[in-house]
């Protein structure tokens, strides 16, 4: 199409013989259309696409891998050099098709270099998110003995810049809120599983699920086996995380054999020199003064092997 445009247009321009009838009929015309016709024939237009560069995908989470090509290419022979520069500081030569992996999140500029001079660029190519880690905390915001609201609120994660944050909770009514926290009254008294889902507009995505507690009091586990089995191998009294607890373990004998001061309060059936706790029937005192009411519990735990 380009080659017939220009040609025509070179051809308007030049000077028409009258049509004489020596011109219509004789050699002298016929001569000069066959000049016409020859030049029209050697005028040419290079109308090959410029190279570009493509990826099999452009954006994505942690550890993305991603194969470009160097598209509208002649064959890898044609080039003096081929060098490909990746926006992260690395680089690969000498090949059309090349296959990278991102660690960072981060967008990058792309690049190949042909022949030492001529650059194909495509700015801001590669999108690359990390993956959010989920997490949350909770506490009990109700104001009454038959009021069981509590407080959610995600863990922040920060996302790469240019990045949107999606929150998904879901509850054990299999209701959802889409914001970063959120508010939910329990029917009654028991230990209920609320689950955190946060995404970002790659798709990075990871999701978190707690045991959440509801009882004006801890909910305190009275037997664990710390065998190794993956079951049940902590003793665990699950709390808000907002508030520090003591945690001290006795033996039959009277003879403290654990102590802790943690938002988490968990025993792992050793005592404070690493060494594994015999079975047995052990006496636990957890204390906080940081609780909106201070809390003083005790009782007997059973460790079984």
């Amino acid at each position: 199409m380009i080659t017939i445009f220009t040609s025509v247009i070179f051809f308007n321009n030049f000077k028409r013989p009258k049509l004489t009838g020596r011109c219509r009929f004789g050699f002298p015309c016929m001569r000069r259309t066959i000049i016409h016709i020859l030049i029209l024939c050697c005028i040419t237009v290079n109308a090959k696409a410029q190279e570009s560069i493509s990826a099999d995908k452009t954006s994505g989470c942690d550890s993305l891998v991603v194969e470009f090509t160097l598209d509208n290419a002649l064959s890898q022979a044609d080039y003096t050099s081929i060098v490909w520069s990746f926006g992260d500081g690395t680089q690969a030569t000498g090949v059309l098709t090349v296959i990278h992996t991102y660690l960072r999140p981060g967008v990058y500029d792309v690049r190949c270099q042909l022949d030492g001079a001529r650059n194909i660029d495509a700015p801001a190519f590669i999108s690359l998110g990390e993956t959010p880690r989920a997490d949350f905390i909770f506490k009990d915001t109700s104001d009454s003995e038959s009021d069981l609201s509590y407080y959610f609120q995600a863990a922040y994660f920060s996302p790469v810049e240019g990045m949107i944050l999606d929150y998904t909770w879901v509850f054990p009514d299999n209701s959802e809120v889409n914001d970063s926290i959120a508010v939910y009254s329990f029917a009654e008294e028991n230990i209920y599983e609320v689950s955190l889902r946060v995404k970002d507009n790659n798709g990075c995505a990871d999701t978190i699920l707690k045991k959440i507690p509801v009882s004006k009091q801890l909910m305190i586990p009275n037997v664990f086996s710390p065998n190794g089995d993956e079951i049940n191998d902590y003793f665990v009294v699950t709390t808000s995380g907002e508030y520090i607890y003591s945690l001290h373990i006795f033996s039959p004998a009277g003879l403290q054999v654990y102590a802790s001061s943690s938002p988490r309060i968990q025993w792992d059936g050793r005592t404070a020199g690493g060494t594994e706790a015999p079975q047995g029937v052990y006496f636990y005192i957890i204390e906080s003064d940081d609780t909106p009411v201070p809390t003083e519990l005790s009782g007997f735990i059973h460790l079984f092997r």
